[in-house]
Formats: structure tokens, sequence, C-alpha cells
């Protein structure tokens, strides 16, 4: 069962690298979520980026205020294989890359590159963190959802999840067995029908090569 932890999750310095991304359109100005994987290259969703984008903002505070001071961005791309018109979920992944290090006190976590045979093979908690909009405000929330599977052929996590708000999009999903924090995955989409409401999450590990690509 997926539970919302909300503010009463009390370890929030050691999942900082959870960001709130602000992107301007020509229709207005949305809130996504992405995740840090090194000091200048930060993970998010495709569909966050895809598009007419004016400009991209990311934050590094507990709660989205667009008059804090956002990060320096170099450039930013968008996986090329991601489709929308194909497809909602596979490779949605885009990366987002700063022209200086992130703060020293954000903590960046390693990419999970271990086996994704599922089921008692994966140890440890799954959380995942967004940006979106609870209560009137964008504020970091982490949600506890249970696995429900993993589509091999796609690389896509899938979770019982029915806590996903706008802005959630491209939040991470981490895995942490004990002290061992890594990145697993990013937040893309949700499916409803009969096998249930669960959410579609690209796993980062098929795309390492890309991610730390110059």
């Amino acid at each position: 069962m997926t539970v919302p932890l909300l503010a009463a999750f009390d370890e929030w310095e050691k999942f900082n690298s959870s960001l709130v991304i602000e992107v301007k359109r020509p229709t207005g100005i949305f809130t996504c979520t992405g995740v840090a994987v090194s000091s200048k290259i930060i993970v998010t969703a495709g569909h966050c980026l895809d598009g007419t984008v004016l400009s991209v903002r990311v934050f590094t505070g507990a709660r989205y205020n667009p008059l804090d001071l956002s990060l320096e961005i170099k450039d930013y791309r968008v996986h090329p294989s991601y489709d929308p018109k194909r497809s909602r979920y596979v490779c949605d992944l885009a990366r987002i890359n700063l022209k200086t290090n992130l703060p020293s006190s954000i903590r960046v976590h390693p990419i999970y590159l271990g086996s994704m045979d599922l089921g008692s093979k994966l140890r440890g908690d799954i959380y995942r963190f967004g940006f979106g909009e609870r209560s009137g405000r964008n504020a970091r929330t982490v949600i506890t959802p249970s696995l429900k599977g993993m589509n091999a052929a796609e690389e896509v996590l899938e979770l019982y999840d029915d806590f996903s708000r706008s802005g959630d999009s491209g939040g991470p999903v981490f895995l942490r067995d004990g002290n061992d924090v890594k990145v697993l995955a990013v937040h893309s989409t949700f499916s409803y029908g009969p096998a249930g409401n669960f959410s579609l999450n690209p796993l980062l590990r098929t795309h390492i090569s890309w991610i730390y690509d110059n």
C-alpha cells in the first residue's frame, strides 16, 4: 500500500538532491521535479522540457519560491528516443546541465546499476519525491509506494502510487538499503485500468551513457 509521508518525513537533507524545476512556456509557467545525479547534471522527465520552452530555472529549496535565487543553466537536452506521440513514458527523460557546481549541501546519490530481477531480490525501501502542488503550495514531498513490477522490455519501474500531483513529474525514485541510497528512476506518468492504478517510472541505469555524455 502506498503511504504519503508528506511533512512527517525526518530525513529531508539526505534526499535534498530532489530539486524543483520551473519551466516557462508561451502558455504559462509550470513546475516539475528533477534529481541531481552529479554536481552539474540534473535529470527530469522529458515531457517537462519537450516542445516550446522559453526558459528553465532550477531551485534547491524545500519549497518552490520563484523569488529565490535559481541555479545557472548551461543547456538542456530531451532524450533523443523520447517521442510523446508514440509513448507517454518510454525514455521520458531530459538532462539539464548546470554552468557551475551545485551547492556542497546537496547530497548527490549514485544511479542504481544493480539487477532489476524484481521481487525479493530488490533490497531496500522505495521513496518517491516530488514538488507537486498540495494544499496550494509546491513543497518537497515524499511518498513510499509499493512495488508492482517492472516492464522489462521498456525498462520502466511500475509502482502502486495514487498520490502523484501536477509538478511531481521528473521526481526521483530512490532505493534505500540502510545507509546506502541509490537513484532508481524518475517519475513519468500513470496507468489506469483493470490492473489497477500505478505509476510508470523510467529506470536510469539503461541511460547511463546518455546521462553522463558530454
